[in-house]
């Protein structure tokens, strides 16, 4: 098992999806059924408010060509635009 660098608390649950935004910038879902965005620079959460889904994230992609954000849940697929998570962003 590897070192770990830094540890944040923000997600409540096991985290299952990570993926990078940008270089400087990666966005987590979890168990808690929310995700959030962490900047790697300042080594901080990016997020105001988290986005809440209805049931546990099983994983998440980011495209970064198309700017789209994919989670998986039992409920199916959701995608939306990664823009909805950006910095100044409220995420109801």
């Amino acid at each position: 098992m590897g070192n770990c660098a830094t540890e944040k608390t923000g997600h409540t649950d096991r985290i299952t999806g990570c993926d990078y935004l940008d270089e400087c910038t990666i966005i987590t879902g979890g168990h808690d059924r929310t995700v959030r965005v962490w900047d790697l620079k300042e080594k901080e959460e990016k997020t105001k408010h988290c986005r809440w889904y209805r049931s546990q994230i099983n994983t998440l992609a980011v495209d970064q060509n198309k700017g789209t954000l994919y989670v998986t849940m039992a409920e199916g697929l959701n995608v939306s635009e990664c823009s909805r998570y950006e910095k100044d962003n409220d995420y109801d």
